[in-house]
């Protein structure tokens, strides 16, 4: 996660004054990079950040630090990441929610699902009441309305990323 941190005083006399800070790093090594930034002058805020969440210009930096440390103990992927974070929970979730999702895998992922169609066909079977294998097996799977089945998975919670995958956190 990279934040540039700017200079309220000197942005608002037209000057660009900031770096980009990588989290997490040492507090007190945060905190001589932020007193650098200011000089003398007191206020500072986030213009631009990478991160697989949203971060706003006025967050606090501490707290995003230790986000930043947290969230670098989990074993996944920022696009996943980001979909949870941005797609699946939206606006006005709690990063400490986010990261008990995420810690405590209470979320499943399907690869290769563009469409509702590949939803409902790639969906593990033990999600399901049916294995798809068995019914195109069976020769019925043509009777089954995959399109429909992939639109009240999505009605359900599924969120298809347009990213090649699909998401959905359980509870």
């Amino acid at each position: 996660m990279k934040i540039f941190i700017t200079n309220l005083a000197k942005y608002n006399e037209g000057i660009l004054k900031g770096e980009w800070i990588s989290l997490p790093m040492d507090e007190m090594k945060l905190q001589s990079k932020i007193i650098n930034i200011l000089g003398g002058d007191e206020e500072f805020f986030i213009t631009d950040y990478e991160a697989p969440i949203t971060i706003e210009e006025y967050d606090d930096i501490a707290d995003l630090n230790k986000f930043a440390e947290n969230l670098g103990e989990i074993q996944e992927k920022d696009e996943v990441i980001a979909a949870i974070s941005n797609e699946v929970l939206g606006d006005g979730y709690s990063r400490e929610e986010m990261l008990r999702i995420l810690s405590e895998r209470e979320y499943y992922v399907v690869d290769d699902v563009w469409n509702e169609t590949d939803l409902a066909i790639k969906v593990d079977a033990s999600l399901l009441p049916f294995d798809y294998q068995v019914a195109e097996a069976a020769g019925v799977s043509g009777y089954i309305d995959w399109d429909a089945v992939g639109r009240d998975m999505t009605m359900d919670g599924w969120n298809i990323t347009g990213r090649g995958f699909a998401v959905k956190i359980f509870k």
